[in-house]
């Protein structure tokens, strides 16, 4: 009988994905590393629909079958970060080549256990629907508008205008200003959440039409939680600094703060434990790194979820066995 492997679709310098191959190893799990980055031009795919579908994949001589593979890891499915390209001909060979990929992932087995399906992935990084989500499963979620209507943004913020409005982004936080994914130096932004300077933003109120954002109450967290939930488990984190710092506008984001970040495992109440595997769930998701915070005031408030977020830290730095929990979960 053939060994059925796990597919790791991802990079060979992504450190997650080291990680996980190291307790897949550790295990006698077999697996293979998916570098969709290298399609077309270094890795060859087929699917024969002649008579009984079948379909193959096949990157430096290794490659996977429909037959062969237990479950997946949807990682980093672009691969390692490219440049983009303005060249009409490249940009429609990527399009039908990420069609195609996407169709013979869709065709692997229905028995096939997925971290996360590439489908339900999609869906679920829509901000909008997780607030909603989260909502309906009994989560405190900030008071929140999303849009591009300079209208309702005035009214928003006179509704709330005893209340610090935060911006942020509908979708990514990266806005690529450069041809290079190297260039940092002011092409290649990271978007932070930052308090909104509110006679500002109604000064120039019009240019809210040129992109939805979101505006939303801002938490004045006490610290940020990070929680990872791999199948029904449960990894907390609390995230502070190495030094104490006041909260205001310029450090409301954890990733911006200059000072090093300091992970440490927290135990969050059991109700709310079961909020995050049922939010995971409810999203069709078997994974999900959760974004939260702990106000003094408000108590514990959702901001978002990432499908395929970052845990190393939880587990270097906090100590949590997320990649053996996520080893023995593809292994099923």
């Amino acid at each position: 009988m053939k060994t059925k492997k796990v597919l790791i679709v991802s990079h060979a310098e992504d450190g997650s994905s080291k990680l996980l191959m190291q307790r897949l190893k550790e295990s006698d799990e077999p697996y293979q590393l998916v570098d969709l980055g290298k399609f077309p031009l270094e890795a060859t795919a087929s699917i024969d629909l002649s008579s009984e579908v079948s379909m193959r994949f096949v990157e430096d001589k290794f490659g996977f079958t429909g037959d062969s593979v237990k479950s997946v890891w949807w990682r980093r499915p672009k691969g390692k970060a490219r440049p983009s390209t303005n060249n009409p001909l490249q940009r429609y060979i990527e399009l039908e080549s990420e069609v195609f990929i996407s169709s013979l992932f869709n065709l692997l087995g229905t028995d096939t256990q997925w971290v996360s399906h590439p489908e339900k992935t999609r869906l679920a990084n829509r901000k909008p629907l997780q607030l909603e989500v989260a909502r309906q499963i009994g989560f405190r979620i900030p008071k929140t508008l999303v849009s591009n209507d300079p209208e309702a943004v005035r009214d928003f913020l006179e509704v709330n205008h005893n209340m610090p409005i935060i911006m942020k982004p509908v979708g990514t936080s990266f806005v690529r200003l450069s041809d290079d994914p190297t260039d940092a130096e002011g092409k290649n932004l990271a978007i932070y959440t930052k308090i909104v300077d509110k006679d500002l933003l109604l000064r120039n109120i019009q240019k809210v039409k040129n992109c939805p954002v979101i505006f939303q109450e801002a938490a004045m967290q006490e610290f940020d939680i990070r929680v990872t939930v791999v199948g029904r488990k449960v990894f907390a984190v609390k995230i502070s600094h190495s030094k104490e710092r006041e909260i205001n506008d310029g450090n409301l984001d954890w990733r911006h703060h200059e000072l090093d970040r300091v992970y440490e495992k927290y135990q969050l109440p059991s109700e709310l434990e079961n909020k995050c595997v049922e939010i995971v769930n409810r999203l069709g998701l078997n994974f999900g790194a959760i974004d939260m915070c702990f106000s003094k005031e408000k108590g514990y408030i959702f901001f978002e979820i990432n499908p395929q977020g970052q845990w190393v830290p939880s587990e270097v730095t906090a100590g949590h066995p997320i990649s053996i929990a996520l080893a023995e979960f593809l292994s099923m």
